[in-house]
């Protein structure tokens, strides 16, 4: 009847409003930067090549490595040195107002970033992601110039040596993101800034500590309403709490909370890798001002010596491969597609651990893991010839709180790997 068509029209008409009421435009903008870069291989003129117009340069599209042929045949005779990426940009209002970000998700070796000629900062260490700061050099009227100084030269950093190439480029994604003046911090070492510690998980139980790094850039100080939400696997609300705090202007706060979980689903390796959702808002007189995600297991484990790995009081069978992220042809400048074929090859195989031999890998790779229920051993590159050096072992040091703060809630990652058939500089392989 034409009733029962106008009802079935009304419930569409309904369920689409509520739908998009659920799914309201993400307080955060972004904005990715893959195509139409410039690229130069060679030392420039730092004044030059941050100013100048770079018309005559290469025309190139990230991920990107210099070395994707002269890297692959083993002979360590490959070009290493600079190479210069510049991008323009423009930006709309809505960025107005803004804290604005540059994010790289990978750039080997060290990178050095200038913002419209201004000298903005500088990453050392190639597998991390790393993001800097833009609000104060960024134009909101006008074409904007990012140039990126890359450089896979020795400097005395990890990987001091290895038997693998290390490519020059920046071979993994960048984007532009931009938060209000209040927001969870995303500088912290290009963490989430949202740290969930299993402090006691059991069959019965899941004692957790949630914590949240907040951040008020704005001039006042500011009641923060911290809205923490926990769903489980199957989408169901297990817990929500408000708390109010206050932010001074232009102050950072490490805000703490426990949270319980009865009778949790528990993340148990390849048998079921369930994981729950953990997300926290932040709210000014009502409004959302920031909103943060992850997906995290509930687990515990232990190895013993004699017996091996024991995963929610299970005994584990951990056999599998390691990985390295280059392919012939594209060296590490490898797409999403690479990744995903990869791991159903190690999924094929009959795996039920990953090393990522020998450095951090893409946040889709450890998602994949965590997704299919993977264990992973992840490692920073201190690998073969280890320098005795101050700069060797601070830069060790970084790689290793950026690897863990960066990837700190993934139930995949049961050990953190700090070495691999070390020796000391000179002396030899045996």
């Amino acid at each position: 009847s034409q009733f029962k068509q106008y009802t079935h029209l009304l419930r569409v008409l309904l369920a689409g409003s509520l739908l998009t009421v659920a799914h309201a435009a993400p307080v955060r903008l972004e904005e990715r930067l893959m195509e139409n870069w410039r690229f130069r291989l060679g030392a420039q003129k730092t004044e030059v090549a941050t100013g100048a117009p770079a018309t005559d340069w290469d025309v190139v599209t990230l991920p990107h490595t210099w070395n994707a042929n002269d890297g692959a045949d083993g002979n360590g005779d490959y070009v290493r040195g600079d190479g210069w990426y510049r991008r323009d940009f423009q930006l709309g209002e809505s960025w107005s107002g803004k804290r604005i970000f540059v994010e790289f998700q990978g750039a080997n070796r060290s990178a050095e970033v200038f913002l419209n000629g201004t000298r903005i900062g500088q990453h050392v260490g190639g597998y991390a992601r790393f993001r800097f700061e833009l609000t104060e050099a960024i134009r909101l009227a006008g074409v904007n110039t990012l140039a990126v100084r890359v450089n896979n030269a020795d400097d005395g950093t990890p990987p001091y040596s290895a038997d693998f190439t290390f490519f020059g480029g920046i071979y993994r994604a960048v984007r532009l993101f931009a938060t209000d003046p209040v927001h969870v911090d995303v500088l912290d070492h290009a963490s989430n800034g949202l740290y969930v510690t299993q402090e006691k998980v059991s069959d019965k139980r899941a004692e957790l500590r949630v914590a949240t790094l907040l951040k008020n850039d704005s001039s006042r100080a500011e009641k923060v309403v911290v809205r923490t939400v926990l769903n489980d696997p199957a989408g169901k609300q297990v817990f929500a709490k408000d708390e109010t705090v206050t932010l001074d202007a232009g102050r950072g706060l490490r805000f703490e909370q426990p949270l319980i979980v009865e009778a949790p689903r528990l993340w148990a390796g390849l048998a079921d890798p369930a994981r729950y959702t953990i997300h926290v808002s932040l709210l000014v007189d009502g409004k959302v001002r920031d909103d943060v995600s992850d997906r995290i297991g509930l687990r515990y484990f232990h190895v013993d010596a004699n017996k091996g790995l024991f995963l929610n009081g299970k005994r584990v069978d951990a056999h599998g491969v390691s990985r390295h992220q280059d392919r012939a042809g594209k060296g590490n400048a490898i797409s999403e597609a690479d990744d995903r074929e990869d791991f159903a090859l190690i999924q094929e195989m009959g795996s039920t651990a990953i090393r990522v031999a020998h450095y951090p890998q893409s946040d889709l790779w450890f998602d994949l893991a965590d997704e299919a229920g993977m264990i992973v051993w992840a490692e920073i590159p201190v690998v073969n010839e280890v320098s005795p050096s101050e700069v060797y072992t601070e830069n060790a040091k970084l790689q290793l709180r950026e690897l863990i703060r960066q990837h700190y809630n993934r139930p995949g990652i049961l050990f953190w790997g700090v070495g691999n058939e070390m020796r000391e500089v000179g002396e030899g392989p045996g």
